[in-house]
């Protein structure tokens, strides 16, 4: 009989440090959509990773969710503390829509200064101004950049799928 049955296989081996893997570069908010010189974001973690310029260009040409809207924030805090910190984010004075609300936060990522950047989906309206939302965001110190949700509405469906073989033997999938 196996002595291991019903016990977890990692016990008596050494665990492994992960590692984080760049495989190949990839753009967010499907950047080259249509548009010349569309804007691909390779670290959407930077400040201004999109400019203002950028994206409302793109908004008058591109199909976008109404009033939704994807912003990059940096919270003063680690990992731990950053849905409080979201949480107690005033998205209808942020954003100047009386309608505006957070929908969902999408990831939230540790940097190496101790402080974190969420990304999050917040909806203000489907009659509010989105480029005029846009623009109140981009005068608050802690918004790194905002976007309306762009519609994906191009192409191959297997550039959005990684090209790694075992992807879909992973667990979470």
């Amino acid at each position: 009989m196996n002595q291991r049955h019903g016990k977890n296989r990692t016990m008596g081996r050494r665990l492994r440090q992960l590692n984080h893997e760049h495989l190949e570069p990839r753009h967010l908010l499907a950047g080259d959509v249509g548009l010349a010189g569309g804007i691909g974001i390779v670290d959407p973690f930077a400040f201004d990773a999109v400019t203002l310029e950028q994206v409302t260009q793109r908004t008058h040409a591109e199909p976008h969710v109404p009033g939704d809207l994807i912003v990059a924030t940096q919270v003063p805090s680690g990992r731990a503390a950053a849905n409080s910190f979201l949480g107690h984010l005033d998205w209808v004075q942020l954003t100047g829509a009386s309608e505006a609300h957070e929908l969902k936060t999408l990831l939230t990522h540790q940097l190496d200064s101790g402080e974190s950047v969420s990304l999050v989906r917040i909806n203000i309206g489907d009659e509010a101004d989105i480029v005029a939302a846009m623009e109140a965001l981009d005068q608050v110190d802690h918004v790194l950049w905002s976007s309306p949700n762009f519609v994906y509405s191009g192409g191959d469906p297997r550039e959005l799928i990684p090209n790694d073989p075992l992807f879909g033997d992973q667990y979470h999938h």
